[in-house]
C-alpha cells in the first residue's frame, strides 16, 4: 500500500488532516508550499488530488498544530544508531523532568531498536524548541517535530535503505493504522516548560534590507547560545581552512534560526559579525565587495525562504540546506546525499558500489587514486602558497577484518581499468625502497661493449605506479625497526618530493627526483592499526591521508550494476597547470597567510593542500566520464584544467568525510591504547593496579577540594582555570589530567553548572550554592 485514497481516509479519521505525498522511496520534497511556517493546509481535495502525480507515493504527515487548529502534537524523534545515542539523551532527560507517558511511536527500525517519533499532545500556540540536546554532558540526537518544523514519514512508507515504517504501541506491538490524536497522551507540565523556546520572533519572507531585518528580531543582551554561535562563527571567520563565505553563511543563517526560536540578542550578534566580517574580508574582497557579500547573506530571498519553511531531516543536513543558499557563484553541495547526486560519475559509483554490496566512499577513495595515476607528472597544481603540488594521493580505507576493504577496492578496478602499459600496479612498499623499485631501475649504460656507467631506466612513460597494501599491519611492524625510512618514503612520495637516495653503490640509485614520478596509493587497515601513520603527527603523514570508512548503513537489499568507466587522459595534453577561482584562490591565500602567522589547528595544516588535489581530480573524473559533454571544442580540452567552485564543494565533502574517520581513528588507537595499558597492569601486578587507582582517586579529591575553595562564591571558570592551580610537576600532572573527569562527574552530580561558553567555545562552569 502507498499514497491513496484509503491511506488519506485513514489518517483523517484518526485526525492528522493535513496528509501529503512523497516520491517512491523518498523522505523529501513533499509538494511546495505546504509545510514550515507559511505552509497552506491541504483541503481533502488537494489531498486526493495528489494521489496520480505519485505513483507509490510515500506518506508524509504535518502534525496538527497550525494557528487556527484546536490541539497541537509534538513528536520527539530519537535517533538511537551508528555513533547516535538518541535513547540516552532521553533518559537523562526523563531524569530531569520526570518519567513521559507511555505512546505510541513510528519508526523504520523495527520493534527492537528505540529509535523513532513518539507522540504527545501539547497546548495549543506553544512553541517548543526543535533541538534537544545536553551539550555540556555530550548528549544529543533529538529533535522535536511540530507543525512548523519538518514532517513525518509514516506508514505505509518505505524506507531509503529498504525498512517500512510502522506504528508501534506503548507495549512495543505493531499495530495497524495511526493512533487517534484525541487517545495521544498529554506531554508533562515539566516537559512543557523544558522544552519550551519562548516568544517566537517572526524571520519574515520578504526580505527588504539589513536594517529592516534586524529591527525585526528580538533585541537585548545575547543569549548563551546566541554567544556561543557568534564566538564558533568569529573563529571560523579568523582562521577558516576553506570558504569563509559559506561558513559564515552557517552561521548568519543559524543566528536567524535562534531569533525564530525566541533568543535575544541576535541584532547585536550579527552588527558585531558583520564588523569581523569586513576586517578580515575587507583587504581580500575589497571593502565595496566585501559589503554586498554580507548584505546577500542577511537578506538573501532563498536563506529566508528555506527558515520559513520545512528544514531538512536531520540538524546536519539544515546546516546543509542554509549552506546550499550561497548568492555568488559558489554552489555548495555538502551533505553526504546530495554528494551522490551532483554528477552522474559520482551516482555511477554509488550504484556501482551498492550492486556489489561496498561502501560508496571506500570505492571513491580507490577510484580517486586510479584518476590521480591517468595524471601526467607535467600536470601540476598551481603555486598559491609554495611552489606548484603534484596531485599524488595516499588513501586509507578503515574497517575492521571482513567489513569489505578489498571488495571496494576490486569494484574501483572494474568501474575505472588502468592501462598497464602506462601505469605499474603494485603490491606494498616493503620497507621503503619498493615504491622507488617500483618506477624504474638502474641499468648498465655501454659505449659500444664498454660500460661507462649507471643510468636510470623507468618502468612506463608515465612515471606512474599504483600501490595497493591489503593490510598495513606490514608496514606497521616495518616502520618500528630501528632506521626504517617507510613513514618517510610515503610523506615523500605523497607530496612528489625527491626520493633520491646517493647510495655509494650506484646500482642503488634510482632517477625519482622531485616531481618526476606520479604516485598513488591505497592502505587498508583496521583503525588500532593506523597508530604509526598518527603518530607521525609532527611529520605531517596523517595531515595527507585521505580516510574512507568501508561500511555504510544505506547499502540497499538489491541494486543493479552499472557499466565501467572508460577513462584515458588524452594524448594531445602533454603539460598544464590546474586553475581554481579567484575567489577560492584569495580564500587558499588567506588561510595560508592565517597558518603562517598563527600556526595550524591539530591535523588541519595541509587540508587545503589535500582539498585541492580532491577538488583537481574531480575536475579529471568528470571531464573524462563525460565525454559527451565537452566533446568538439577547440580548446585543446582546457576544461580539464578548469576546476570550478562545484568542484571545491564536492571536495569539502570529501575532507569532512575523511575528517570524521580519521577521527574515528584516533578514538579507536587512544582506546586501544587504554586497553592494552589496562592490560598491561594487570598482568604485571594487582597491586600496581590498586596503587594508581589510589592515585587517580586521590588525584580527583585533590582536584574536586581545590576547586571548591577557590571558586566559591558564585565564581565562574574554565578548565584551563582549574588547571593553572597545579604546578608543572609530576603530581601536578596527574591532578590535571583527573580534571576533565572531575567536572563531568560534578555536572552529574548536579553540585557544578555549565553556565555558558567563552569566546572560545569552551565551557564556563560554576558552583552550584
Amino acid at each position: 500500500m502507498s499514497y491513496s485514497t484509503e491511506v488519506i481516509d485513514r489518517y483523517w479519521r484518526a485526525g492528522y488532516c493535513h496528509v501529503m505525498p512523497l516520491p517512491k522511496g523518498s523522505k523529501s520534497s513533499p509538494p511546495k508550499g505546504y509545510t514550515g511556517y507559511g505552509g497552506a493546509v491541504p483541503s481533502r481535495a488537494d489531498c486526493e488530488a495528489w494521489i496520480e502525480g505519485y505513483p507509490d507515493g510515500n506518506v508524509a504527515v504535518r502534525l496538527p498544530g497550525v494557528p487556527g487548529d484546536e490541539y497541537a502534537v509534538i513528536g520527539i524523534d530519537v535517533d538511537h544508531y551508528g555513533d547516535k545515542s538518541g535513547a540516552v539523551t532521553l533518559a537523562h532527560a526523563e531524569k530531569v523532568w520526570g518519567a513521559l507517558p507511555p505512546t505510541v511511536r513510528s519508526t523504520s527500525r523495527g520493534t527492537g531498536n528505540p529509535s523513532g517519533i513518539r507522540l504527545y499532545r501539547v497546548p495549543a500556540g506553544v512553541g517548543f524548541v526543535t533541538v534537544l540536546a545536553f551539550r555540556e554532558l555530550g548528549l544529543g540526537h533529538i529533535e522535536i517535530i511540530q507543525w512548523f518544523h519538518r514532517y513525518m514519514v509514516v506508514s505505509p512508507s518505505a524506507h531509503p535503505s529498504g525498512g517500512v515504517y510502522q506504528w508501534i504501541d506503548a507495549d512495543g506491538k505493531v499495530v495497524d493504522g495511526p493512533p487517534s490524536v484525541e487517545s495521544l497522551p498529554m506531554l508533562p507540565d515539566t516537559w512543557v516548560e523544558g522544552l519550551r523556546a519562548g516568544a517566537r520572533s517572526s524571520v519574515t519572507t520578504s526580505v527588504a534590507d539589513v536594517p529592516d531585518i534586524l529591527a525585526g528580531l528580538p533585541g537585548g543582551e545575547p543569549s548563551a547560545k546566541v554567544r556561543g554561535r557568534l564566538d564558533e562563527a568569529m573563529r571560523d571567520l579568523r582562521g577558516r581552512a576553506g570558504s569563509r563565505h559559506d561558513s559564515t553563511l552557517r552561521h548568519v543563517l543559524a543566528l536567524f534560526r535562534l531569533a525564530e526560536q525566541g533568543a535575544p540578542g541576535v541584532p547585536a550578534a550579527l552588527t558585531a559579525l558583520s564588523l569581523e566580517w569586513m576586517q578580515v574580508m575587507g583587504p581580500i574582497r575589497g571593502v565595496e565587495a566585501a559589503q554586498a557579500e554580507w548584505n546577500r547573506m542577511v537578506c538573501g530571498q532563498r536563506g529566508h525562504d528555506l527558515l520559513a519553511s520545512t528544514p531538512s531531516a536531520d540538524p546536519a543536513a539544515e546546516t546543509a540546506d542554509l549552506l546550499r543558499l550561497a548568492d555568488d557563484d559558489v554552489t555548495v553541495l555538502p551533505t553526504e546525499a546530495r554528494f551522490w547526486t551532483a554528477r552522474p560519475e559520482l551516482e555511477r559509483i554509488q550504484r556501482q558500489a551498492h550492486a556489489r554490496v561496498a561502501a560508496p566512499w571506500a570505492v571513491l577513495g580507490v577510484a580517486l587514486c586510479r584518476v590521480a595515476a591517468l595524471i601526467p607528472i607535467t600536470v601540476e597544481l598551481p603555486a598559491i602558497s609554495g611552489g606548484p603540488m603534484q596531485t599524488n594521493l595516499l588513501v586509507a580505507l578503515v574497517g575492521r577484518p571482513g567489513e569489505g576493504k578489498g571488495v571496494a577496492g576490486k569494484v574501483a578496478k572494474e568501474m575505472i581499468p588502468l592501462n598497464t602499459t602506462l601505469v605499474e600496479e603494485t603490491g606494498g612498499p616493503g620497507s621503503g625502497e619498493g615504491i622507488t623499485r617500483s618506477y624504474g631501475h638502474m641499468e648498465k649504460v655501454k659505449e659500444g661493449s664498454t660500460v661507462v656507467g649507471m643510468g636510470w631506466v623507468w618502468r612506463n612513460p608515465n612515471h606512474a605506479s599504483l600501490f595497493w597494501v591489503d593490510e598495513v599491519t606490514q608496514l606497521k611492524t616495518v616502520s618500528a625497526r630501528s632506521g626504517n625510512t617507510v613513514v618517510d618514503v610515503l610523506r615523500t612520495a605523497v607530496t612528489g618530493g625527491s626520493l633520491k637516495v646517493e647510495y655509494a653503490d650506484p646500482a642503488k640509485r634510482n632517477g625519482c627526483g622531485d616531481g618526476t614520478y606520479r604516485f598513488a596509493g591505497v592502505m587498508c587497515a583496521q583503525p588500532t592499526n593506523l597508530g604509526w601513520v598518527m603518530d607521525d603527527e609532527d611529520g605531517g603523514l596523517p595531515q595527507r591521508v585521505l580516510f574512507f570508512k568501508v561500511i555504510d548503513p544505506t547499502i540497499p537489499d538489491l541494486a543493479d550494476p552499472v557499466p565501467a568507466f572508460d577513462l584515458a587522459w588524452p594524448e594531445t595534453v602533454y603539460a598544464g597547470v590546474f586553475r581554481f577561482p579567484s575567489q577560492i584562490v584569495a580564500e587558499i591565500r588567506a588561510e595560508q597567510l592565517s597558518i603562517r602567522r598563527y600556526g595550524a589547528q591539530g591535523l588541519d595544516g595541509h587540508s587545503t593542500a589535500t582539498r585541492m588535489k580532491v577538488a583537481a581530480l574531480l575536475r579529471v573524473f568528470h571531464v573524462l566520464a563525460n565525454p559527451l559533454e565537452y566533446a568538439g571544442r577547440p580548446d585543446n580540452h582546457a576544461e580539464l584544467f578548469d576546476v570550478t567552485a562545484e568542484d571545491w564543494e564536492l571536495a569539502g565533502v570529501v575532507m569532512r568525510h575523511s575528517d570524521s574517520v580519521r577521527a574515528e581513528v584516533q578514538a579507536a588507537i587512544g582506546s586501544k591504547a587504554g586497553r592494552d595499558n589496562a592490560s598491561r597492569g594487570k598482568a604485571e601486578a594487582e597491586r600496581d593496579l590498586a596503587r594508581a587507582e589510589h592515585l587517580e582517586r586521590h588525584s580527583a579529591n585533590q582536584v574536586e577540594a581545590k576547586l571548591r575553595k577557590v571558586f566559591d562564591g558564585g565564581k565562574e571558570f574554565t578548565h584551563r582555570d582549574v588547571a593553572r592551580l597545579f604546578d608543572s610537576s609530576a603530581t601536578g600532572k596527574a591532578h590535571r589530567s583527573a580534571i576533565p573527569g572531575v567536572l563531568v562527574d560534578m555536572v552529574g552530580r548536579e553540585v557544578l553548572a555549565a553556565v555558558s561558553r567563552n569566546r572560545s567555545g569552551k565551557a564556563v562552569y560554576r558552583l552550584v550554592e
